[in-house]
């Protein structure tokens, strides 16, 4: 079990070093309107991806995957 979760979070950390949409935005956020911009797209990036990370850790994931009233619900409530 140690095994497999080592191996998830080596996979998950290469997965988020390798530069994607996230690195183009904060790229031409802080190229375009200065570092202020770029600053605060990479902290509202970081800010949602925590938050990913911890439902799912909390296994809201599943719980979301089975019920469609708890997905509109979470749906909803981050449209709020």
């Amino acid at each position: 079990m140690l095994e497999q979760i080592l191996l998830i979070a080596g996979v998950t950390a290469l997965c988020m070093l390798s530069p994607g949409p996230d690195m183009a935005l904060v790229a031409r956020n802080s190229l375009v309107r200065g570092r202020r911009f770029g600053l605060g797209s990479d902290v509202g990036i970081l800010a949602g991806n925590l938050i990913h990370c911890g439902y799912c850790l909390v296994g809201i994931g599943v719980l979301i995957s089975r019920s469609i009233v708890a997905f509109n619900l979470l749906k909803w409530a981050g449209a709020a």
